[in-house]
């Protein structure tokens, strides 16, 4: 099978085929279920797709039976209207036996607040759901009042499906997030590639009822497909590959050898057989016969039925540009393998590169070479324009849009995904690391072209022109410069939260504590780091994807804080919408480009006599005129600095808010330009010369007052630091394994390996991570214990191993029939809790540890790794503690959440408590939610 050159989409298998809910199972909720909103007007299922067809094949639904529309919430968990009345299948169930349309649901989005069941007819898997004024809804009487947003809605759509013949097929949803066959959860399609699909076991004679969780802007439309497990490879019976994996990029030929542009390819495998395989081996065969020894990395383990990302450091040379890879495992019967054939990367040709992120995944992104040598210019090196994608575009119909420059390498990373996490966290560091990686390249191959990664120009179009300011704000330090076209600020402004159900039942200060955790995503917020650094906002006057306001409200924010108008350079074209020819480019953008980072432009702006280091977190945040925030007084809070310099920068006074630690770095305007001051004033406190100098082993603390830190190795301590800082999808930045427990009955067991296989495939669905799944029982000893890993553990003291021995470690206590949350106490049927923790392992080798740039002389690789414990007190429990899981982007979960059987219709209304660990990983009530109605018990020290 030979992996196509063109980018590749992840394809997902996420096989269920010998697991089964538990009996009394009714679909519920999950954040899996979330549609990505690409534009309110993107419901058009991509074409392409067509069901094979066959006498064998099961049956699928002609008619399907369709209630809503009910309010939701973008990004918003839980909140199912109907779980306030049994639950869908309940309500189905009910409307079968009264064989009536009469039975109404309440719902503020139609006429007389109510809606009912309705008939929807499919052909070939289509279905399109509209709801118009004959249906009673009527979105332009609403949109009127409540906006755009209004029109967000959610449903549900019942069918049945019928099977002639037992066997294994391949599913797919195109256009939902997941649904139910019966009573099993399946993922699907979100994002509309027709390149995901599920495995499933269905018996012959059977009829399955399938409910699919609709979402949409005014209408839904969605695809179900489905062919037999053959439709990708039949040439062995135990394991195959799936589209969707990495290739090195292409080669260059240097003298008599083939340089690869990029060492790391990633083949998605589906283990097709009732065997676990590890232990893989991999070589690389040539047609000749030779041979060359590869490195399968990070020890892949793939579990019956299941599917895995496996990653092979293939070397630096090759000597054909058309090979096979052939792989071996431990109880494979015979070798598998694939045939690879890469492109000849000519003088002018765009590079395109595969590297190891900062989780071990690979990733790739595409880079435009200078057309003159940069030895000329400070330090010898390169600018560097680096640019984001939008939502649904890669690097390859981007990049062409960009000319090449005279002194600036152009980088576009394909940012882990075309949707991935909104240039987010994952994202965000993917950026950094595709910089790192090209800086390794240019190394090699463009000694008279290196990249100077403290000259870099930031840009992107639409979701990439929030990208572009992210990082203009949070990389300050290393920014020439921002041009960002047609970008969205925060998401919550974009696609407004007002309609979440969660409103009606959560109050102020839960929200906050919620929504403080996207604040690092809200680059308004983080303006202030970036006065002096030139900014120029891009849009199209008609735009209707993203509103011309977006830009120009950064404008008017970025003048304010110059206090002089036009600080900011806009370029809005009239009559133009989203997307135009020169949007990213053109003349206006050249000019740009040149005058920002071109040869007679490479130094960077001067950091001003006053200036503001803030930021909501400092695992986000890379600091500002030589300053990073390591820890805030109470986490999730503003942290911020102003900083007023003398003329001859003898002294800073310097005045602080909820900052705990902080210190100086080294970078271009410190060396060159600034210098360490003699003296400092931090809140009227004087701190000498001798006790200031550059992190890692300078920092200050406030102790009262503020003065050189006396635990400069409290990376190591149990202390939270930049790397540790939270919130729960922190867990996703660095390298991940998934360890389910085994110590409970078999039903349990069952329950969580099932749910550790979808965190590992909507993982590698969302973001291409390669996400290793494996029982406690082996995990001790195995070579995740011995590398820094950071641990989802399925199961809490009770049934996971690795959860019972790290019990002194973790900040939430677990007790008979229930949890402790510092004074708290809670317990009953449906209680459940997910909680992000340190994970304290002494064995761990540091030494390969990957971390971005920014966080380079921090010594955050000797901090320890992190963990994230799921447990409830009884099935449902562990499912809607399960459901909180932030796997996807923009969801508002904190540090910890206790949540309650509510939660399923009432959303973030129905969590017990919720909120933020304090520096030394204890329950703080200053940044903590807690609705004692839910509390069994408060046990406070006298």
């Amino acid at each position: 099978m030979k992996l196509s050159l063109q980018v590749l989409i992840l394809l997902i298998i996420p096989s269920l085929l010998c697991s089964r809910w538990i009996n009394d199972r009714t679909p519920q909720n999950f954040n899996f279920y979330d549609i990505p909103p690409i534009t309110p007007r993107d419901n058009d299922i991509k074409p392409g797709f067509r069901n094979a067809e066959g006498e064998d094949l099961p049956t699928l639904p002609s008619t399907y039976h369709v209630i809503g529309p009910f309010p939701a919430g973008v990004r918003e968990q839980g909140g199912d209207v109907l779980e306030a009345f049994g639950g869908v299948a309940e309500v189905y169930k009910q409307y079968l036996k009264n064989s009536s349309d009469l039975i109404t649901y309440p719902s503020e989005l139609a006429d007389g607040g109510e809606v009912r069941w309705k008939s929807v007819s499919s052909t070939g898997g289509n279905v399109a759901i509209t709801y118009e004024e004959k249906d009673g809804v009527r979105w332009q009487k609403l949109t009127e009042s409540f906006g755009p947003s209004v029109i967000y809605f959610s449903g549900w759509a019942v069918g049945n499906i019928t099977t002639k013949v037992s066997g294994e097929f391949l599913f797919s949803c195109i256009g939902c997030g997941g649904f139910y066959l019966n009573n099993k959860f399946v993922r699907a399609d979100p994002y509309r590639t027709n390149q995901y699909w599920s495995l499933i076991q269905l018996s012959a004679g059977t009829t399955y009822t399938i409910y699919i969780p609709i979402k949409g802007y005014s209408q839904s439309n969605f695809q179900i497909g489905l062919c037999r497990v053959t439709f990708f490879d039949n040439t062995n019976d135990e394991i195959t590959s799936t589209p969707g994996g990495i290739q090195p990029g292409g080669y260059f030929s240097t003298s008599n050898k083939q340089k690869l542009s990029g060492s790391y390819i990633s083949i998605p495998l589906l283990n097709k057989s009732n065997k676990t395989f590890k232990n893989f081996q991999s070589r690389i065969i040539y047609a000749d016969g030779s041979q060359s020894p590869t490195r399968v990395l990070f020890e892949p383990r793939i579990e019956p039925k299941h599917f895995q990302t496996i990653i092979i450091h293939l070397g630096e040379y090759i000597n054909s540009e058309s090979f096979k890879i052939e792989l071996e495992a431990n109880n494979l019967s015979q070798p598998y393998s694939i045939n690879v054939t890469l492109p000849l990367i000519k003088e002018s040709d765009p590079i395109r590169f595969s590297f190891l992120d900062a989780d071990n995944s690979v990733q790739y992104a595409i880079a435009l070479r200078p057309l003159q040598k940069c030895t000329s210019l400070p330090l010898a090196r390169c600018p560097i324009i680096v640019t984001t994608h939008g939502a649904g575009s890669i690097p390859e119909w981007l990049l062409p849009h960009y000319p090449r420059q005279q002194h600036a390498w152009v980088l576009s990373s394909e940012g882990r995904g075309a949707y991935a996490y909104d240039w987010s966290g994952p994202q965000f560091i993917n950026a950094a690391t595709s910089l790192t990686a090209l800086s390794h390249l240019t190394r090699t191959l463009y000694p008279d072209q290196l990249i100077n990664k403290e000259r870099i120009l930031f840009t992107g179009h639409s979701m990439g022109g929030h990208g572009c300011f992210v990082t203009t704000t949070h990389l300050s330090d290393y920014a020439v410069a921002g041009a960002c076209a047609a970008g969205w600020i925060r998401f919550e402004n974009y696609l407004p939260f007002y309609t979440r159900t969660s409103y009606s039942f959560a109050d102020n200060q839960l929200r906050s504590i919620l929504e403080s955790a996207i604040g690092d995503t809200s680059p308004d917020l983080y303006l202030e780091n970036s006065k002096s650094i030139p900014l120029m906002v891009r849009t199209g006057g008609d735009d209707e994807d993203v509103n011309p306001y977006h830009s120009r409200r950064m404008a008017r924010i970025n003048d304010q804080l110059h206090a002089r108008s036009n600080t900011t350079y806009v370029s809005e074209i009239p009559h133009k919408g989203h997307w135009f020819d020169e949007i990213v480019a053109g003349d206006v953008m050249q000019d740009f480009f040149t005058k920002h980072a071109g040869a007679s432009s490479a130094v960077r702006p001067k950091t001003p006599i006053d200036f503001a280091v803030q930021t909501m977190t400092p695992s986000r945040f890379a600091g500002r005129g030589g300053i990073r925030i390591l820890q805030s007084v109470i986490p999730y809070r503003l942290s911020k600095m102003k900083i007023k310099r003398s003329d001859d920068d003898h002294q800073w006074t310097i005045k602080t808010l909820n900052v705990k630690r902080f210190g100086f770095y080294e970078y271009d305007d410190r060396r060159e330009r600034i210098g360490v001051p003699k003296r400092l004033v931090i809140d009227g406190d004087v701190v000498d010369r001798g006790v200031i100098g550059y992190l890692p082993h300078y920092m200050l603390c406030l102790n009262k007052v503020w003065s050189k830190c006396d635990d400069d190795d409290w990376y190591q301590s149990k202390q939270r630091s930049p790397s540790t800082y939270g919130p729960l999808v922190q867990i996703l930045d660095g390298a991940l394994v998934v360890v389910y427990g085994t110590l409970g009955s078999a039903d349990e067991r069952r329950v969580l390996s099932e749910h550790a296989h979808l965190i590992s495939e909507k993982l590698a669905q969302q973001g291409r991570h390669s996400v290793t799944v494996i029982p406690d029982v082996e995990y001790s000893g195995s070579y995740f214990e011995h590398e820094k890993y950071n641990v989802i553990l399925l199961g809490g003291a009770r049934l996971n191993k690795i959860s019972r021995d790290q019990v002194g470690n973790l900040p939430v206590v677990f007790e008979t029939n229930g949890y402790g949350v510092g004074p708290y106490r809670f317990e009953g049927a449906g209680v459940g809790v997910v909680f992000l923790s340190r994970f304290l392992n002494n064995n761990v080798n540091i030494s390969s540890h990957r971390i971005p740039f920014y966080f380079e002389k921090l010594n955050v690789e000797k901090s320890h790794a992190l963990a994230v414990v799921v447990d409830g007190l009884d099935d449902q429990g562990f499912r809607l503690a399960f459901g909180l899981l932030p796997l996807g982007s923009g969801l508002t979960v904190p540090d910890f959440a206790v949540v309650t059987p509510d939660f399923k219709w009432k959303s973030y209304g129905g969590l017990a408590a919720a909120g933020y660990w304090g520096n030394d990983w204890e329950f703080d009530e200053r940044s903590s939610y807690v609705d004692t109605t839910y509390v069994s018990k408060i046990v406070r020290l006298q």
